[in-house]
């Protein structure tokens, strides 16, 4: 009898151990599914955007066109909500991407325009850490009042990067405006 009873609450504090384990594996922590989080099979927006940003500055000159351009969209569209620019389709939450060509004496530029919601998601930090330090202007160049975007010239071969943050140009600052310029 005295065997009998050990044995019913050996299994009791067995079962009550399974279930304490399974309750900690669960997870459950109340917040949003695994499928709904912001991040994809461990990409990031910000990694994404970045991601995008290279692909774009690694394009030759021949190539950046509206064409090449339209196709490394298509490549992202599962992580950022991008839309080029034609005046028509635009919508607040997209990051709009506008395209103006080259002439004899303008070079290529391309302009991608975040809203708030992904300006808050990229720093100025962010692209430091991928694309290296901006460029310094010296030290007699006059400062405007706004101050002007940050460049990267030392990326790639005939394409120049600026990021415009606003009068903030901290490591913390959020990215409003990215432009790849591709030089002659």
């Amino acid at each position: 009898m005295q065997n009998k009873r050990k044995y019913q609450i050996y299994r009791l504090l067995t079962a009550l151990m399974l279930l304490l384990l399974i309750a900690a594996c669960s997870g459950n922590t109340g917040g949003t599914p695994f499928a709904a989080t912001e991040k994809s099979a461990g990409i990031t927006k910000q990694d994404a955007l970045l991601d995008y940003i290279t692909q774009l500055i690694k394009l030759n000159t021949a190539d950046f066109n509206a064409g090449h351009i339209e196709s490394i969209n298509v490549q992202f569209t599962s992580e950022l909500p991008l839309v080029m620019y034609d005046g028509v389709n635009e919508k607040t939450d997209s990051i709009l991407v506008a395209l103006t060509e080259s002439t004899n004496t303008i070079p290529t530029e391309l302009n991608i325009l975040l809203p708030a919601k992904w300006s808050s998601q990229l720093k100025v930090g962010d692209v430091v850490g991928r694309f290296g330090r901006p460029d310094t202007y010296p030290k007699d160049f006059p400062q405007p009042l706004d101050p002007l975007p940050l460049r990267f010239t030392k990326i790639h071969q005939q394409t120049e990067l600026r990021i415009d943050s606003g009068p903030d140009q901290s490591d913390s600052a959020h990215v409003r405006s990215v432009t790849i310029v591709k030089q002659l």
